[in-house]
């Protein structure tokens, strides 16, 4: 590795919970790939080179030994090279994109962005060894891999990502900027639009999930909802380190972390945040972010007599 290739340094997103608190930010999966990789690519193109140096100063990603042997694949991996060298470092707060944006890096919802643009690059296929049943709708961008399953009357819409293994049951839809995770289920006339979910994912019938991020093995049981805009129309504020941060979007969903499971009926308002191993029990009405490993259910009381 030259001395003089071009340094990226994967800086710390303290900001960006749920997502990150289990494991790193970096390692979540955006249609079939970590999210590191496809930053070495966008800086790679930007800088017009095929080496670099990768400064790895997040904590997380500096102890996961996977992402760093992937990593070492794709430049000089470095952990902490002093602080002369970070300040000459590109950083990964801001992503360079194909036609010359930069998007931001810095909050959850900056996720969505990241999506939708990664989905909109690749180049549509459909597997041969997936099983598309007659009566499935394909249109757009949409990307199958193998094992995926798709019943009759599924509508695929947009720039689709369906990982591996993964089941789209019958009259579901998924549309929009949508990644899906490996080994992931879409119920029955679920509906998914605009969002990221990490693998293992399930999606019970009757669901909608709208313009929000799962992380790995979460599960979201029948007819529950995501809220993805507000009853007054205006913009979508998000809690972070207790201050309100306003999004500028007016639509906007939920971000839930790893190995969550949310029962029926449940309805989670715009902006929400719910911690990795959370369990919310059935028909809950989530208005406010709920910390990791924390577990909420409905309490109820019953009058019963005679008629």
């Amino acid at each position: 590795m030259s001395a003089s290739s071009p340094v990226l340094r994967f800086v710390p997103q303290p900001k960006i919970d749920p997502f990150g608190t289990s494991g790193s930010v970096y390692c979540l999966e955006i249609a079939g790939r970590p999210l590191h990789q496809h930053i070495v690519d966008a800086f790679c193109t930007k800088l017009e080179c095929n080496e670099l140096v990768l400064l790895i100063d997040d904590p997380a990603l500096r102890t996961d030994e996977t992402a760093l042997e992937l990593l070492k694949t794709r430049g000089d991996v470095v952990l902490g090279d002093g602080e002369a060298r970070s300040q000459q470092a590109y950083d990964s707060s801001s992503i360079p994109t194909t036609d010359g944006r930069v998007l931001r890096f810095a909050y959850p919802w900056d996720l969505l962005a990241i999506n939708q643009m990664l989905l909109s690059n690749l180049t549509p296929r459909v597997s041969s060894a997936a099983t598309i049943e007659d009566g499935v709708e394909i249109a757009g961008n949409v990307i199958i891999e193998d094992g995926v399953r798709v019943l009759a009357g599924a509508r695929l819409k947009g720039n689709v990502y369906l990982g591996p293994n993964t089941f789209v049951g019958n009259n579901a839809s998924v549309r929009g900027a949508t990644s899906v995770g490996a080994g992931s289920v879409i119920g029955a006339a679920a509906d998914v639009k605009n969002s990221l979910l990490g693998s293992g994912a399930g999606i019970g019938t009757l669901c909608f999930m709208g313009d929000s991020v799962f992380g790995d093995n979460v599960w979201l049981a029948g007819v529950a909802r995501t809220s993805n805009t507000r009853l007054d129309s205006a913009t979508v504020t998000v809690l972070v380190d207790d201050v309100k941060v306003d999004t500028g979007l007016a639509t906007l969903g939920v971000f839930v972390g790893s190995d969550v499971a949310i029962g029926s009926a449940v309805l989670i308002l715009p902006g929400r945040k719910i911690g990795s191993g959370a369990l919310i029990g059935p028909h809950v009405i989530v208005d406010k972010n709920i910390p990791p490993h924390k577990r909420v259910v409905l309490a109820q009381n019953w009058s019963v007599s005679d008629r």
